[in-house]
């Protein structure tokens, strides 16, 4: 994995954590425009990858944790934004 894809990786991460997919549009834009002489700068992460590095990446890796929720309290937050194929994203988080 070369430093571009492990950034946009780690940006997935955190949009998955902090903010809607959908907003990663304009963050990216803003990254690459302000990211001259840094790995920023060469990033293409918009809604549509930064949802497939998600769901097919990230939940991945997550599924292994899935079984230490058993029998403790969680919330489930779900993604109100959807891409153009409206897929909803869904995040868990144990207390």
């Amino acid at each position: 994995m070369d430093k571009v894809e492990a950034v946009e990786l780690k940006i997935a991460v955190s949009m998955t954590c902090h903010c809607t997919v959908r907003t990663i549009d304009h963050l990216s834009e803003v990254m690459v425009a302000h990211g001259h002489g840094s790995t920023l700068e060469h990033i293409k992460l918009h809604r549509s990858k930064c949802a497939c590095l998600i769901k097919n990446i990230i939940s991945s890796a997550l599924k292994t944790d899935i079984d230490d929720f058993q029998n403790k309290k969680y919330a489930i937050i779900t993604d109100g934004s959807t891409d153009n194929l409206a897929q909803k994203c869904l995040g868990m988080f144990n207390f």
